[in-house]
């Protein structure tokens, strides 16, 4: 593993995330949702329900497709 500065670390890290920082909003879903069996998989749903994702990005398709969220 490489070793860097902790100050090199937080400089790479703020240099990833600036894209999406450009293209993000901060999403607080007012409804719960029990759709897909895990919990928690429900909880990524409601964020992209309430943010009117056009698209859900996961690498976990047998509990979103289980629950009918497909490609």
């Amino acid at each position: 593993m490489l070793e860097v500065s902790a100050a090199r670390r937080r400089q790479l890290e703020s240099l990833i995330r600036r894209p999406f920082k450009r293209r993000s909003i901060i999403v607080r879903p007012k409804e719960t949702l029990e759709v897909i069996k895990d919990e928690a998989d429900n909880r990524f749903l409601e964020v992209a329900v309430a943010g009117k994702a056009e698209y859900l990005v996961t690498n976990n398709r047998r509990h979103f497709q289980d629950a009918g969220v497909s490609r």
